[in-house]
C-alpha cells in the first residue's frame, strides 16, 4: 500500500481496480446523525461482505477510527494511510467475505466512531467504505437485572428483566441477519414481555414464580416459548400478575 502512495505523489500512472461495493455493513451513501449510527459490541461477530474484486487483485479490509471532525466531513473514502488504520484482512486474493470479531486496539474514550474501508492493490485511495458505526466495549454494558422500584417507575409493571446486555446483543445479531436477507419470522427483532407464569430457562436470567414467593427459587431448566425465539422475538422481561394467575 505504501508503494502506490509514492507513485501517486510522483505523478506516475497507477492502475485501479473495478469499484468494490460493501454489501454488509452497508456501503457509505450519505452522512447521518450520530444517533443513527449502528452500535457494535466488542466480541460480537460481524459477517463483512463486499462485491467481487478484479481477478487476481489483492485486497485489504481495514478499520479506521474517526474523530468528530473527520466524521462530519466523511465522504466515503480515505486517502492514503491517514489516519492510521488497523487491518481486518490483509492482501487477500479474490476474497468477498470475512467473519470479523468486533474489536480494536484504539482508545474508545477518544472516539467510538469507526468505518471499514477496502484497499485494492495499486490504489492510492480506499476503493470504498461503509457507513460510520460506533463500537462500544461489552464491559461498559450495564449488568443490572433488577426490576425498577416503585420510586423509579410510575407503573412498576415488570417483575423481572433479562440481563440488559442480552437483548442488546440479540438485536444486533438479528439486525445483521436481516442485512444478509434472512428473516426468522414475523417476530424478527420484536421485543416481547412474558407473563411470569411462562417458564424461562437459566440462559434468560429470570425466575418463573407465577407471582408467588413460594415459587421464587424454583429451578427451571428450559424455555417454554421456543417458537417466540425461533421466530426472532427479543424477550426483555416478565410482567406482574395475580398470585398463581388468580387460581382458585
Amino acid at each position: 500500500m505504501q508503494l502506490p502512495a509514492v507513485l501517486g505523489i510522483l505523478g506516475l500512472a497507477v492502475s485501479t481496480a473495478a469499484k468494490i461495493t460493501f454489501i454488509n455493513p452497508p456501503q457509505f451513501t450519505r452522512k447521518v446523525q450520530v444517533t443513527e449510527h449502528d452500535v457494535w459490541v466488542t466480541g460480537q461477530t460481524i459477517d463483512i461482505r463486499w462485491s467481487q474484486p478484479d481477478e487476481g487483485k489483492k485486497l485489504s479490509v481495514v478499520l479506521y477510527q474517526m474523530n468528530s471532525t473527520m466524521a462530519a466531513s466523511f465522504n466515503g473514502q480515505f486517502p492514503g494511510a491517514d489516519p492510521p488504520f488497523e487491518y481486518i484482512t490483509h492482501d487477500q486474493v479474490g476474497a468477498t467475505f470475512f467473519r470479523w470479531i468486533v474489536g480494536t486496539t484504539k482508545d474508545l474514550r477518544f472516539s467510538n466512531q469507526f468505518a471499514i474501508a477496502v484497499w485494492a492493490e495499486g490504489t492510492v485511495v480506499t476503493d470504498s467504505a461503509t457507513n460510520i458505526f460506533n463500537i462500544t466495549s461489552a464491559a461498559t454494558l450495564p449488568d443490572d437485572t433488577s426490576c425498577p422500584s416503585t420510586a423509579e417507575s410510575h407503573l412498576n409493571a415488570l417483575i423481572s428483566l433479562v440481563p440488559e446486555k442480552l437483548p442488546f446483543e440479540r438485536v444486533h445479531l438479528l439486525d445483521g441477519e436481516l442485512r444478509l436477507g434472512h428473516c426468522r419470522g414475523p417476530l424478527h427483532g420484536i421485543p416481547v414481555i412474558l407473563k411470569d407464569c411462562i417458564a424461562t430457562g437459566p440462559e434468560l436470567g429470570m425466575p418463573t414464580s407465577a407471582g408467588s414467593v413460594a415459587l421464587l427459587e424454583d429451578k427451571i431448566t428450559k424455555n417454554a416459548p421456543p417458537p417466540l425465539l425461533t421466530d426472532g422475538a427479543v424477550i426483555v422481561g416478565k410482567s406482574k400478575l395475580s398470585e398463581l394467575c388468580a387460581f382458585k
